[in-house]
């Protein structure tokens, strides 16, 4: 134990970055080890602790933007860590979409993103969404339509108002699964109001939908459709047959 004590006393006369003996300076009646010559030295810890420092403050901002992601989905159940663009887009099927979504920059023109189950609606709406976050900063909302319907139907004047508000202000809202759920005449009528707001203002809208364009036609009005036609560009999956939920 002695010889321990001893061996950590010499090391704190040693400097740590050129490993030879410092001076010695005298306090208060004790020996305190001093710096004087040994300026770079310092300079040299200095600047390892400013990166120290700068290390530990990246990867507290990348939590709170991780954080901040997840808020973004507004409670959908989606996992956005494993949603990777590179996962679609390495797919030789999906060549044409993936060249158009390539080019797609915030505030580019939205779209109708159609086709059946399992073709990776989803995961490109999560994919878009993820990159436009991390790549350019830019904030957005992720909507499930059947959980945000019934949230609309039973929450207070106030909240859905609070709801609309929200949605016509965001930099890019991304609809998912678009004509599932119970829309009401409330429902298309605060679903408008959005829209309206966001024609008028050109903020980037998304939508993926089970329904092809004919059944869309019939399950809203026309000025839902007109609405939709004007912020975005439709993107018919059909033909893409993998199933990508689960990759």
């Amino acid at each position: 134990m002695i010889e321990a004590i001893k061996t950590m006393e010499h090391l704190d006369k040693l400097c740590p970055i050129c490993k030879e003996e410092l001076p010695m300076r005298k306090l208060f009646n004790k020996q305190y080890p001093s710096y004087a010559g040994h300026e770079k030295c310092v300079e040299i810890m200095n600047t390892r602790d400013q990166d120290i420092r700068e290390q530990k403050r990246a990867i507290e901002c990348r939590l709170e933007m991780e954080a901040e992601l997840y808020g973004c989905f507004a409670g959908a159940s989606i996992n956005p860590a494993r949603r990777t663009w590179e996962l679609w887009s390495e797919n030789s099927e999906n060549k044409a979409v993936t060249e158009f979504l390539r080019q797609w920059r915030y505030p580019n023109k939205g779209m109708v993103l159609s086709g059946g189950t399992g073709i990776g609606k989803t995961h490109i709406l999560t994919a878009i969404a993820i990159a436009a976050f991390w790549q350019q900063g830019v904030r957005f909302k992720f909507i499930r339509v059947a959980e945000w319907a019934d949230d609309l139907r039973s929450c207070q004047f106030e909240r859905a108002k609070e709801m609309v508000t929200e949605l016509k202000r965001a930099s890019i809202v991304l609809f998912d699964d678009l004509g599932a759920g119970i829309i009401t005449d409330h429902v298309e009528s605060k679903l408008c109001m959005i829209l309206d707001h966001r024609l008028e203002f050109n903020l980037p809208t998304f939508f993926s939908t089970n329904l092809s364009s004919d059944d869309m036609d019939k399950l809203f009005s026309a000025r839902i459709m007109s609405r939709i036609s004007g912020l975005c560009e439709w993107i018919n999956l059909s033909a893409i047959k993998s199933d990508w939920r689960y990759k």
